[in-house]
């Protein structure tokens, strides 16, 4: 494999899929759900200067771990408080994921493939929604797509095992609860690929325990400054309750997720199914262990999602790089080669295409009330911490 540095489709992938990602992303307003409370809970962590402890409005607020809202802080520090700025982290993982499948799909099959992979995540629509967006999914997927390609890796060079355990860290510190993917997709693949042997490599259990660690050295903190509620507010109520009961009426069936993927992303989808049924055929014919890896992956997103009884359809968004995966390898694997530039034009026309059609480019969530919180700023007194919608309170 050519060195990163000498690979010019991996740049030029960076640049089209920077441009295709961040190219609205300071347009429209937030939504007043998720959007407008990270957006919120950043600005205070500007106006307390507490990072430890988050703050919805004048309240403690322990739903999830900080790493998003730290890096929408700063960037509210460099960019100022805006849609731009609490959609940035998002976008940046969105793509940096894009080219993390480039570099897996490169060391799986070959570059052909790779590039397919990365385009047609790129292309899904759901993904590309989500990475428009101020929420943690995204950035989520992107840990969780490291964690697997630093074990695949660590099979040749065990130190890669050490780095994927890691991982786990900061994969809990994006979305707590939703790190739970990359074990048990590992376990899931190890399981049936009779290499569970990697599972207690010296390196992946180091790498693995440091996590632990830093996980409880987090909550302990938590509760050192602000007692019990940061325990029983986090553990009790947004994982115990949300796995167990349906939580604000979002509830649905063992099908809520395939509907989701295949309404959401067409007409991709219909590709993602064919391939699924194609790597399934691989594992069971051939023990084929790339396909294994898929299968267990989406399989564990799948049956994890389906099981928590709250169902949110972005949820489910750390499968798609499996979906984008499979669907490259159906594609390299029955068109000839001589047929790869019309198989990339159409894909390439398909993404431009999308562009003015597609809901993934549609950020302009609630106008009205965006115009009401500006008309509030302008009518609030000069040392007046008004917040509506989003945080509007000056950094000082």
């Amino acid at each position: 494999m050519r060195k990163l540095t000498e690979d010019n489709s991996f740049w030029l992938l960076a640049i089209f899929a920077a441009a295709y990602i961040l190219c609205n992303i300071g347009t429209g307003s937030l939504t007043t759900w998720d959007e407008a409370v990270y957006a919120n809970i950043s600005g205070n962590i500007l106006k307390t200067g507490d990072w430890l402890i988050l703050h919805q409005g004048q309240n403690q607020w322990f739903d999830k771990p900080p790493l998003y809202m730290w890096c929408t802080a700063i960037f509210y520090k460099i960019f100022g408080i805006n849609e731009f700025s609490v959609r940035l982290t998002s976008a940046l993982f969105g793509i940096a994921t894009i080219l993390l499948v480039y570099i897996f799909v490169k060391k799986l099959v070959n570059q052909k493939a790779a590039m397919l992979a990365a385009l047609l995540l790129l292309a899904a629509p759901q993904y590309l929604h989500y990475s428009k967006m101020g929420m943690m999914d995204v950035t989520l997927t992107f840990f969780i797509t490291l964690m697997i390609y630093l074990f695949w890796m660590g099979r040749e060079r065990p130190s890669y095992l050490f780095w994927s355990g890691a991982t786990l860290l900061f994969a809990y510190f994006t979305k707590g609860f939703g790190a739970i993917f990359g074990p048990v997709i590992l376990f899931a693949y190890c399981l049936f690929s009779g290499e569970l042997r990697l599972l207690i490599k010296r390196e992946f259990i180091l790498g693995i325990s440091i996590s632990i660690l830093g996980i409880f050295a987090w909550h302990l903190t938590q509760y050192l400054l602000a007692g019990p509620d940061a325990i029983n507010n986090y553990f009790g109520f947004h994982i115990v309750k949300r796995t167990t009961t349906t939580l604000e009426g979002h509830y649905g069936g063992l099908n809520f997720y395939q509907k989701a993927i295949f309404n959401k992303n067409k007409p991709w989808s219909v590709l993602y199914y064919a391939s699924l049924a194609y790597a399934l055929w691989l594992m069971i014919k051939n023990r084929d262990k790339k396909a294994i890896l898929v299968i267990a992956w989406v399989a564990v997103v799948y049956a994890v999602c389906s099981i928590v009884r709250t169902k949110l359809h972005w949820y489910i968004m750390p499968v798609y790089p499996a979906l984008a995966i499979s669907s490259a390898v159906l594609l390299e694997r029955f068109f000839k080669e001589r047929l790869f530039p019309l198989i990339l034009a159409f894909l390439m026309s398909g993404l431009l295409i999308q562009v003015p059609v597609s809901y993934a480019f549609k950020l302009d969530f609630n106008p009205r009330v965006k115009d009401a919180a500006l008309h509030s700023k302008q009518l609030a007194y000069e040392d007046d911490g008004t917040m509506f919608y989003y945080e509007t309170v000056r950094v000082k």
